[in-house]
């Protein structure tokens, strides 16, 4: 998810957002969501215990790389 104030207010991605928390819960300890947060924008059910990334605080070419990592694991 690339979380901005955009992806907040779309049906589609509030939609997304939920299918892949539901997801998430039905795959206990099996990491799913990794979010990537272009703008600062609160995302209701979205607890700050989730992880996440900052463009602000990681280059473009360093999130693609984790997120490779992630989809080989």
């Amino acid at each position: 998810m690339l979380i901005s104030p955009e992806y907040r207010d779309r049906m589609w991605t509030q939609h997304e957002r939920r299918s892949a928390q539901v997801r998430a819960l039905e795959e206990r300890g099996k990491e799913y969501i990794l979010s990537v947060v272009a703008t600062c924008a609160e995302l209701p059910g979205m607890h700050p215990t989730i992880g996440h990334l900052n463009l602000s605080e990681y280059p473009v070419e360093r999130i693609d790389e984790i997120l490779k990592q992630k989809l080989q694991s």
